[in-house]
């Protein structure tokens, strides 16, 4: 699977969801640890096997409901990231 075909993807599995794009980016961001613009540039490139199997394990969690910065342990606020996890 290519990156713009797991994004693609990933926007169908939250079809519904108002961030479906922006979130489908942020995990991918996290699981590839690139940056979006990494994304765009080389949206042809192959999603090695592992990375899509975490990819796809990912967005059914948010597909759940849960938020996308439970998933990636990260929540940025004015500038800063923030660890975020379960409470």
């Amino acid at each position: 699977m290519k990156i713009f075909e797991a994004v693609k993807a990933g926007k169908d599995m939250l079809k519904g969801f108002e961030t479906a794009y922006l979130d489908t980016e942020v995990i991918l961001c996290y699981i590839l640890n690139k940056d979006k613009i990494y994304l765009h540039i080389n949206k042809d490139e192959e999603l090695k096997g592992e990375y899509e199997d975490k990819f796809f394990s990912c967005m059914r969690r948010r597909q759940e409901g849960e938020p996308v910065s439970y998933i990636i342990g990260n929540k940025e606020f004015m500038g800063l990231n923030f660890y975020v996890k379960k409470g």
